[in-house]
C-alpha cells in the first residue's frame, strides 16, 4: 500500500531475469539470452565478481560483444580463490536509459557457486571448572563465566559474562513460526498437530567432566499435553574451558505427525547490548531456502529493529544459509551445516496474535531464533501447498553449533 516494491515482488523479479548463467567447470562459464526480440548485450552491461567468505576477491566487467535472442554463448573467466566458500556473481545493468528504467538500472543477477560451505574445525580449550549440581539445577562457573542449566527445561536459564546476565529469560526449544499468509492452509494441521502449544518435557540429563570440559546430555519429549509426542531429540551441551559451548542435537520426527514449521532455540538478549547483527549468509532481506532469489550470499550487517512491515503481522526476515553470525558479545557458528535465524525486537507470539502492524509492540529484548531447519514459504495463500523438498519432513536429522561470547 505504500507503493515499496514487497520481498515477493524482488523475488519475482529475479526469477524473471532475462539470462541465466552456468558454471561449466575450470573457469568456464556458459549464459543463455532468454529475451525473445532483443541482443542481450546491446541492451545490458555485465559485472562480474568473485568473493571468498564474503570478501570480494576480484570484479570486472565481462565483455561480449552480442547474444542474439534465445542464444548462448560460452566464456573464460578464471580467478585464484585463496579461501572460504567461493562464489560468482554475475549483474546486468542497463547500457543506456529506457522507457522503463535508467541507465545503470539492475535487470538481474545469478550468483554462482564455485567452492562449497566446509566447516572449519573449532578446538575446545581445557581450564579448571567448578560444577555444582542439585536435583533441580547444574551450575557450571570458570573464568569470567557462570551458567545455569535447568534439569526441569533441559535448557540454560542464565549465562553470565563477568557481572553481565545475557539472557532476559531462560532459553528455550522452538518449532512454532508466527503463520505466514502462505501458511493458511497449513495453520490448522499444524495447530491440530498441537505445534503451537508444545511442551519440551526433559526425561534423562547426565553429566560427564572430561579434560577441562563439561558435557550435559539431555533426553527430550516434546508434545502437546492431550497428545502423544511429535518429537523426541538428544540435546548435548559441552562447556569447555573458556565458556565456549558446543551444541549437538539429534531430532527424531514421529512421521504420523505433520512436518515441522522450523526445529531450534530462542534466546531472549539484553536489547541494549544486542540492537546489530552481522553475519555470513544469504542477504541483505529476509530469504528461505525457497525464497531466496533475490538475496546474495555475502556478509551483511543489520538493525535487529528493521521488520518488514506487512499490514498483516507474520514470520519475516530470516536469513537461510547462515555459517556465523555476531550478535553484539554473541557469536554462533556452524559446525556442520549452515543454519537459518532471525534476530528481532518482536516474538512470534505476538506476530501471530496481531491482526494489524500498527498493534505490534516492540518486546524489552532481542530476540534471537536460531534454526537448524526452517520450511520453506511456498505459495499456499492463491496456489499449492509447499513441495516435500522444502518442508522440515525429515523423520531423523541432527546438526551441531558453536556458542561463543566476545567478553
Amino acid at each position: 500500500p505504500d507503493r515499496r516494491p514487497s520481498p515477493g515482488v524482488l523475488e519475482y523479479k529475479n526469477v524473471m531475469r532475462p539470462p541465466r548463467f552456468t558454471h561449466r567447470g575450470n573457469g568456464r562459464f556458459k549464459v543463455k539470452n532468454y529475451l525473445d526480440f532483443t541482443d542481450l548485450f546491446t541492451l545490458c552491461t555485465v559485472e562480474y565478481e568473485f568473493t571468498a567468505d564474503g570478501v570480494t576477491v576480484q570484479k570486472g566487467m565481462v565483455e561480449l560483444p552480442s547474444l542474439a535472442p534465445h542464444e548462448s554463448a560460452e566464456f573464460d573467466l578464471s580467478v585464484s580463490l585463496p579461501f572460504g566458500h567461493s562464489f560468482v556473481c554475475f549483474t546486468l545493468r542497463l547500457k543506456e536509459d529506457t522507457p522503463w528504467a535508467k541507465k545503470g538500472y539492475e535487470v538481474g543477477f545469478d550468483q554462482l557457486e564455485i567452492l562449497p560451505f566446509e566447516p572449519k574445525e573449532q578446538p575446545m580449550v581445557s581450564n579448571k571448572l567448578h560444577v555444582d549440581t542439585d536435583d533441580d539445577q547444574i551450575k557450571i562457573s570458570g573464568e569470567n563465566f557462570f551458567y545455569t542449566y535447568s534439569k526441569r527445561t533441559g535448557t540454560f536459564t542464565q549465562m553470565k559474562r563477568g557481572e553481565k546476565n545475557l539472557f532476559t529469560k531462560p532459553m528455550e526449544y522452538n518449532i512454532w513460526r508466527a503463520p505466514t499468509d502462505n501458511d493458511r492452509k497449513v495453520r490448522v494441521i499444524w495447530e491440530k498437530a498441537g505445534y503451537d502449544r508444545t511442551i519440551f518435557r526433559p526425561y534423562e540429563t547426565s553429566l560427564k567432566l572430561d579434560d577441562g570440559a563439561v558435557t550435559i546430555n539431555v533426553k527430550i519429549g516434546a508434545g502437546a499435553l492431550w497428545l502423544q509426542n511429535s518429537l523426541e531429540f538428544v540435546a548435548s551441551y559441552t562447556i569447555d574451558g573458556k565458556g565456549d559451548l558446543q551444541i549437538h542435537m539429534d531430532v527424531a520426527r514421529d512421521p504420523i505427525f505433520p512436518y515441522l514449521p522450523r526445529f531450534g532455540v530462542r534466546l531472549f538478549l539484553q536489547q541494549e547490548e544486542h540492537e546489530k547483527v552481522t553475519y555470513l549468509g544469504y542477504g541483505p532481506g529476509g530469504s528461505y531456502q525457497d525464497f531466496r532469489c533475490a538475496q546474495r550470499f555475502g556478509c551483511y550487517t543489520a538493525n535487529v529493529a528493521d521488520y518488514e512491515p506487512f499490514i498483516f503481522p507474520q514470520e519475516n526476515n530470516s536469513h537461510w544459509g547462515a555459517e556465523w553470525l555476531v550478535l553484539g558479545s554473541f557469536r554462533v557458528v556452524a559446525q556442520k551445516e549452515p543454519f537459518s535465524f532471525n534476530a528481532s525486537c518482536y516474538s512470534q507470539e505476538q506476530l501471530d496474535k496481531a491482526t494489524h502492524n500498527y498493534k505490534l509492540k516492540p518486546e524489552d529484548c532481542t530476540i534471537l531464533c536460531l534454526d537448524a531447519k526452517m520450511s520453506g514459504i511456498g505459495s499456499g495463500s492463491c496456489g499449492p501447498q509447499l513441495a516435500e523438498k522444502y518442508q522440515v519432513n525429515e523423520n531423523e536429522f541432527s546438526f551441531d553449533w558453536l556458542l561463543q561470547f566476545l567478553i
